[in-house]
């Protein structure tokens, strides 16, 4: 059993390690991003061809192009972040449980 759980915990580490490559530089890029054009897509909104960024209740507007990359670097960085988190606190849990 302990071997099953550490190598479920070495997979879990690994996975986590894999994912963080791809998760801190998204998640550095979009904060830097967002506060280049002041506020984020993510949480905004597009109407009638008009693009907007939000930042704390301040609505800039910006180009299609702006408004799309912004979208998927917050979107990216939900997606790749999140998961980093869970598979890194699962392989910590599962390793500390071995060593008890």
């Amino acid at each position: 059993m302990a071997l099953k759980r550490t190598i479920l915990s070495n997979a879990l580490g690994t996975s986590s390690a894999g994912l963080a490559l791809i998760a801190v530089p998204a998640a550095v890029l979009f904060f830097a991003f967002s506060m280049i054009i002041g506020g984020d897509a993510f949480n905004c909104l597009s109407t009638e061809g008009r693009y907007f960024v939000c930042n704390r209740g301040n609505y800039t507007e910006v180009t299609w192009l702006t408004y799309t990359a912004s979208w998927y670097l917050g979107s990216l960085t939900l997606v790749t972040f999140v998961p980093m988190v869970f598979l890194g606190v699962a392989s910590h849990y599962l390793d500390a449980k071995e060593h008890d």
